[in-house]
């Protein structure tokens, strides 16, 4: 066994609005120190191309930047390789990164992958990256498999019955 930290959509425009977020991580490191890597599933900063914005998430999150932090493209990540460009990502298969990235990733046992809900072809997941998800999954012999992904496929929020939402999910 082992803990992770699992969160979403830190996104913001200015550097007053990451000290909050750097206070809930704080806060969960403190409630759970041995947590061993951070899963984001998106919307690191309010937009992707935006190195000001960049500066304000990575120089605000002190509380854990000694863990590795695993990134998924969000909707606000979704113009160019903003996520490969900075982050050192494992195992990102060839791909068009015009719309973000999808990779997977191995600890203890555990198989996760990362899946970009930016490439969407006719409302749902494109074929390519389809393809790779399945072989992705197929090829591990983790015990243990979880998918990230930024938009929830089930979920009670604004966008669950969004077209492409739908369309993923079915």
């Amino acid at each position: 066994g082992f803990t992770f930290f699992y969160l979403s959509d830190p996104q913001a425009q200015r550097a007053s609005h990451y000290e909050t977020y750097s206070e809930v991580i704080g806060t969960a490191r403190e409630l759970y120190p041995d947590g061993k890597f951070v899963v984001s599933c998106g919307d690191q900063v309010d937009l992707g191309t935006n190195f000001k914005y960049w500066n304000y998430f990575l120089n605000s999150t002190d509380a854990f930047m000694d863990l590795p932090f695993m990134p998924t493209t969000g909707n606000h990540e979704k113009k160019g390789a903003v996520l490969t460009e900075n982050f050192e990502l494992p195992n990102v298969p060839e791909q068009d990164e015009d719309s973000g990235v999808y990779y997977s990733y191995d600890y203890n046992g555990v198989h996760f992958t990362v899946l970009n809900t930016n490439d969407i072809v006719d409302d749902k997941l494109s074929d390519t990256q389809l393809e790779w998800l399945k072989n992705d999954i197929k090829s591990s012999n983790a015990k243990w498999k979880i998918v990230v992904l930024h938009k929830a496929l089930y979920s009670n929020g604004s966008h669950y019955d969004d077209d492409d939402v739908v369309g993923m999910r079915s």
